[in-house]
């Protein structure tokens, strides 16, 4: 399952036809093994552009939402398995990038913002 290029897509589309449980249950050992999370939320991660009025060039901007996982998991249990899979020194440069982007959208969620709104901190 993994090696599904959007996985994310894939998933989205699958909890329509099938019961968000049925996707959760089938997922629930990805997302709980040590091994495949990181491969998991890589999936997850996507980038935009960002650019300012006095910015000659865009710069890309991770984005990686929490909210897409809720109805696959708890996302604040998974906010402390990601802590640990940062430590880990054998990540992709995206793994981590997933990861820190995952920690740093479930800080916007517990000050009440929306980590996809239009006045992000990033």
């Amino acid at each position: 399952m993994l090696a599904i290029p959007d996985l994310d897509y894939v998933v989205h589309f699958w909890q329509k036809w099938q019961t968000e449980e049925t996707v959760a249950t089938r997922l629930k050992p990805i997302i709980e093994s040590d091994s495949y999370l990181p491969t998991f939320m890589e999936k997850y991660l996507s980038f935009g552009t960002q650019q300012g009025s006095n910015d000659s060039v865009a710069r890309r901007v991770p984005n990686l939402n929490p909210k897409k996982f809720e109805s696959i998991t708890d996302i604040f249990a998974l906010e402390n398995r990601i802590q640990e899979m940062l430590i880990r020194s054998d990540l992709t440069e995206n793994q981590r990038i997933a990861g820190e982007q995952y920690l740093k959208s479930m800080q916007q969620i517990h000050e009440g913002k929306d980590p996809d709104g239009f006045f992000r901190d990033d």
